[in-house]
């Protein structure tokens, strides 16, 4: 069922029956109010407050997340407790002044470096949504912003694409019936959290619960399942217009591809066993909109020339010249790449290397939204497509940069200046250049190439033609 395990630990708190508190940390780290004396908070035993904003606090917690990373490394993440939950405390410690919401930052931060060192790509969680922590972790516990009566998306509304909640609060005594079960996971698929985060009252009777509810199971299992459907709008989209509280509409917005797509999600609570869980929880794609007249143009030139089967018997050179005039098109203007082989004479550099990094975010812009594309309900033909036009993005990329490389081994000039950017395009053509050529569009195994070629290119891509595109 895809369940995943967030062991816990928590990100502010110091327990001060350690001999660590009274040894050291209380006397360097704790945070004081202005009387001088120490903060501290009980939840059955006392906590001290360490000081967020200096180094101390955010190097334990990094040490802490490394240590855990360490010794199991096939956990799914790491749930850190408060940060975005608790309130802010003026700290004098040593009379300066700290700032607080940059250390609660820096804190989450650490804990992602000690993840680091070990695994990439795991997640961080925390509890409560505020919205300073949004750059420092993965998502949010959303158990406060999920315990209004009767609660609207307003959040996910204003913040859709830009963070993801996860759960709500639930407890026997609430949610320990087939229909209370079963409206909370509405609740929480309508405003498109990660749906779990069980039994938060450790009573072990909510598991036994389930274990006689094989109705409410199937209905967990079928909101998973349409969770994953539509996993596009719930995480890249945001939610609009709510119909009653069974019904939520979600939109995803695609700028570059001028897409805008409505997505309807509709979950009833379970009222009786007999009713089948398709029946109460389903999703209904809309109409695709294109956003513009000019939209509508560029999305009828990607159609119809991506390159088809007929297309691939075409030499590459003939392919690569039609796809560079489609590319110029699709763009809007914003860049000019000449037709390769349509001129003798090759213009100045800042003709090919201006439109090459410009380019490169094309082709980083094509792979964002496939990404996006791969695990949600989009058919796979259109996953294919937009594939075939990131590699020959690329390609294109990669004969504009080659251009300007040669026109730059031409030039005639040699002065220092000029050297120094001859020099720098072709490390880029050999680092980059190179490789996309090597790439053509195809099945998983070339798709797989082409973004191990487009991560090895990266750096040395950006820094070198930034530079260079800020002097021509």
């Amino acid at each position: 069922m895809g369940v995943r395990v967030f062991p816990y630990i928590n990100g502010r708190l110091f327990d001060m029956q350690l001999p660590e508190w009274k040894d050291s940390v209380e006397s360097n780290h704790a945070c004081r109010d202005e009387h001088g004396n120490v903060i501290s908070e009980s939840f059955v035993s006392d906590f001290g407050v360490p000081n967020p904003d200096g180094p101390y606090w955010s190097s334990v917690i990094e040490g802490v997340c490394s240590d855990m990373m360490q010794a199991f490394p096939n956990l799914s993440g790491i749930y850190i407790d408060e940060l975005a939950a608790a309130p802010n405390y003026a700290c004098y410690i040593n009379g300066r002044a700290h700032n607080w919401v940059h250390g609660i930052n820096k804190v989450a931060i650490g804990c992602s470096n000690g993840i680091s060192q070990w695994k990439a790509g795991v997640p961080t969680i925390t509890e409560s949504n505020a919205e300073t922590m949004m750059k420092s972790v993965d998502a949010y516990l959303t158990l406060v912003a999920m315990s209004a009566a009767d609660p609207v998306p307003v959040f996910g509304a204003v913040y859709g694409g830009h963070y993801k909640g996860v759960g709500s609060l639930f407890q026997l005594q609430s949610q320990g019936t087939p229909f209370s079960f079963t409206k909370a996971i509405c609740q929480q698929l309508l405003f498109g959290n990660r749906i779990g985060w069980f039994a938060l009252d450790g009573k072990d009777g909510f598991l036994s619960f389930l274990e006689d509810s094989p109705e409410s199971v199937a209905f967990l299992r079928r909101a998973l399942h349409i969770r994953s459907m539509f996993s596009l709008w719930f995480d890249h989209g945001r939610p609009e217009r709510q119909y009653g509280r069974t019904k939520q509409e979600w939109v995803y917005e695609n700028a570059f591809l001028h897409l805008k797509t409505y997505m309807t999600i509709t979950c009833q609570p379970l009222e009786s066993s007999d009713t089948p869980v398709e029946e109460l929880v389903y999703g209904e794609m809309n109409t695709v909109n294109v956003a513009s007249e000019a939209g509508a143009v560029e999305s009828r030139l990607v159609d119809a020339h991506l390159v088809s089967r007929a297309r691939r018997q075409h030499s590459r050179t003939e392919r690569r010249l039609i796809c560079s005039s489609r590319l110029t098109v699709l763009q809007k203007g914003i860049m000019s790449i000449p037709l390769l082989g349509s001129s003798k004479s090759f213009l100045r550099k800042s003709r090919f290397v201006t439109p090459a990094y410009r380019l490169w975010h094309v082709c980083i812009s094509l792979s964002k939204h496939i990404d996006e594309f791969k695990s949600a309900a989009v058919e796979e033909a259109v996953i294919i497509k937009l594939r075939e036009l990131d590699c020959i993005c690329r390609e294109v990329a990669a004969r504009t940069l080659e251009c300007g490389t040669r026109e730059m081994l031409t030039s005639g000039s040699d002065d220092e200046e000029t050297r120094s950017q001859r020099d720098n395009l072709i490390k880029i053509w050999l680092r980059t250049g190179q490789s996309w050529l090597s790439l053509s569009s195809g099945g998983p195994e070339e798709w797989a190439a082409a973004n191990a070629a487009l991560t090895r290119g990266i750096t040395i891509f950006k820094k070198a033609v930034t530079e260079l595109s800020e002097e021509v």
